[in-house]
């Protein structure tokens, strides 16, 4: 299987918030052979899209 995988995000920092925010794509194919008796083979796709975020806030006093 042949899998690409593209990624970015940016982040922020502030005094009390902080977080991160991301997108990730992946995209692929593959040829799957036959297994037992059957002949043959399957081709077939992978498509993936993935969001990661990440936040934290700061209680109390700096």
């Amino acid at each position: 299987m042949d899998l690409s995988r593209f990624t970015t995000g940016v982040s922020l920092t502030g005094q009390r918030l902080s977080g991160s925010l991301g997108i990730g794509y992946s995209v692929g194919s593959g040829i799957r052979e036959a297994i037992g008796p059957t002949v043959g083979e399957t081709r077939f796709t992978v498509k993936t899209v993935n969001v990661l975020f990440g936040f934290s806030f700061a209680f109390g006093q700096k």
